[in-house]
This record gives structure tokens, sequence and C-alpha cells, in this order.
């Protein structure tokens, strides 16, 4: 009878244990999922940026390209 209770008390602290240690692993899971969710975040909003900052710099050098093909134009048009 000790022996069965003392087994019974064995499975239910064995139990208790695995149970708290799913529920520290599901928490961590969590955690680790919503720090992923913000990186992802983080991401899409620096590729936006990026993209930002190349149409910008795109923009940029059409201008300087035209105003360097004006510029050259001036130059073989004086010479003549």
């Amino acid at each position: 009878m000790k022996d069965e209770e003392h087994s019974l008390e064995k499975d239910e602290r064995i139990r208790k244990r695995i149970r708290i240690e799913k529920e520290k692993f599901e928490e961590k899971e969590k955690k680790e999922k919503k720090r992923m969710q913000k990186d992802k975040i983080i991401d899409e909003e620096t590729q936006k940026e990026e993209k930002k900052r190349i149409q910008k710099d795109k923009i940029l050098d059409e201008e300087e390209d035209e105003e360097k093909e004006k510029e050259d134009e001036y130059a073989d048009y004086s010479k003549k």
C-alpha cells in the first residue's frame, strides 16, 4: 500500500514537472514568435526604405545625366 502511494506521488511529481517544462517551452516559443514577427516587420520597413533610397538615387542619376547631356550639347554648339 505504501509502495503504491509512493509510486502515485512519484508519478504525480513527474507529471507536474513535465507540465511545468511544457509550459516553459510554450512560453519560450511564444516569445520567439513575437521576436521573429518584430524582426520581420523591421526587415520589411528596412526594405521599403532601401527601395525609396534606390528610387531617389535613380532619379538623381537621371537628372544628372540630363544635365550632363545639356552641357555637352551646349559645349558642342559653342565650338561651332
